[in-house]
């Protein structure tokens, strides 16, 4: 085999190697990018759900200090 060639097929190797190894780094981090995204929107989710359990039990206790009925039910007593 000629130097020439055997330069050209190192060359070749080595970009071919370059590539492949960019295309594995890319799918990594979009992997990566999808999985973050996906863990924020279900903290926000899950942020958004407390405080609307937050808010319903202020408005439970504003209501049984404001002597209202929880639930349309009447004291009786």
């Amino acid at each position: 085999m000629e130097s020439g060639t055997a330069t050209q097929l190192i060359t070749v190797g080595a970009t071919l190697g370059g590539v492949i190894l960019t295309l594995l780094a890319n799918a990594y981090l979009e992997r990566r990018r999808a999985r973050d995204t996906r863990d924020l929107e279900s903290m926000r989710f899950d942020s958004e759900h407390a405080r609307w359990i937050r808010d319903e039990r202020l408005k439970a206790y504003a209501g049984l200090s404001d002597g209202v009925p929880l639930c349309g039910v009447a004291d009786q007593g």
